[in-house]
């Protein structure tokens, strides 16, 4: 994970990923450390008096976290901003929801660019995003403050040989039972176990509980914790 690559130079600073799922934070998290730099997730489920006193002591060297916890949770607002001088590289994963969905599944997103002016210009922020068009691209850039002609950039395009397209036909914008045989093992699921591990990207509606009504009610709840 080239997000740790900072912290091989100086193991007593901190890299800072924003990530926009909470489901992203931990799972990257636990990846963080199993290459041994610790690592942390800081939102508002995992979020105590426990981990801020480690924070304070600085026990983490990966802190996996979003716009609103920097921008609008006072505690770790206000940590922070007390540790500028510790923070290598602040990294804005999955930055294609500056464009695509900031506006309606995180609205943090669609306000970064509150987050460039947040941490001091001599700290480093690398975007990392999905495939953009370049109308999108010079939108991160400018929400990042980003100057195209003193960065990076990397395009390793978007050809990826462990992904693959698959259409299928849905009879209204409301058949999610369309969805089932994507989601599940089996034809009538009635356990966690019984679904595939997946991600699923909607935008909001009314037609949320739709969605979850093709699961059974004794999973209704895991489904919810992992949609949220």
């Amino acid at each position: 994970m080239p997000f740790m690559m900072p912290l091989l130079l100086d193991d007593k600073k901190k890299v800072i990923v924003i990530s926009p799922l909470k489901v992203l934070q931990l799972d990257q998290a636990e990846r963080f450390q199993k290459m041994k730099p610790s690592a942390v997730a800081v939102n508002s489920n995992t979020w105590s008096s426990e981990l801020q006193k480690d924070l304070e002591q600085g026990k983490y060297c990966g802190i996996f976290t979003s716009p609103e916890m920097c921008l609008k949770h006072t505690e770790y607002h206000i940590h922070l901003t007390s540790s500028f001088q510790d923070i290598c590289a602040v990294i804005v994963d999955e930055a294609h929801w500056i464009t695509q969905w900031g506006g309606d599944s995180c609205t943090a997103y669609s306000e970064i660019i509150k987050l460039r002016a947040f941490f001091p210009p001599n700290i480093p922020i690398l975007a990392t995003p999905a495939t953009l068009p370049q109308a999108a691209l010079q939108e991160v850039r400018s929400q990042l403050g980003i100057d195209a002609a003193d960065s990076f950039f990397l395009n390793l395009g978007n050809d990826r040989p462990n992904i693959e397209f698959s259409v299928h036909k849905m009879n209204s914008s409301t058949d999610f039972k369309a969805l089932k045989p994507l989601l599940t093992r089996k034809p009538n699921p009635s356990t966690p176990d019984d679904f595939h591990k997946s991600n699923i990207f909607k935008h909001p509606s009314p037609n949320s509980y739709i969605l979850l009504g093709i699961q059974s009610p004794h999973v209704v709840k895991t489904a919810e914790s992992i949609l949220s």
